[in-house]
């Protein structure tokens, strides 16, 4: 659930295997931390911490790559649901970032 969008699972399908953790889940209200795309001023490594602006850790960066259509580095991480917010800005390391909505663009991958 925490690499899924949310409008991935059904609850109202009949039974199927792990359907009681993902229930429970549900109704607790959200997971811990949910994977999310990050818009960074430079590259970082996979690994590196993802801190808040009060130097808390919020989660962890699990790729990194450049994006000639945004022209940025981008990466995915999980991060704590309360920093989830686009626009949320966090330190990937020592290089400042931004909370990013996924897919990081929309539309056609033709346009």
């Amino acid at each position: 659930l925490e690499a899924i969008p949310d409008d991935a699972i059904s609850y109202t399908k009949g039974c199927y295997l792990g359907q009681e953790i993902i229930i429970r889940i549900k109704h607790r209200g959200h997971v811990a931390r949910k994977l999310t795309g990050l818009t960074l001023e430079k590259s970082v490594d996979v690994g590196t911490a993802i801190t808040s602006e009060d130097g808390k850790e919020i989660g962890r960066v699990t790729s990194t790559t450049y994006s000639p259509k945004l022209e940025t580095p981008i990466a995915l991480g999980y991060v704590r649901y309360e920093y989830l917010a686009p626009g949320t800005t966090v330190k990937a390391g020592d290089v400042p970032g931004v909370v990013t909505d996924l897919p990081f663009i929309r539309g056609s991958w033709y346009e």
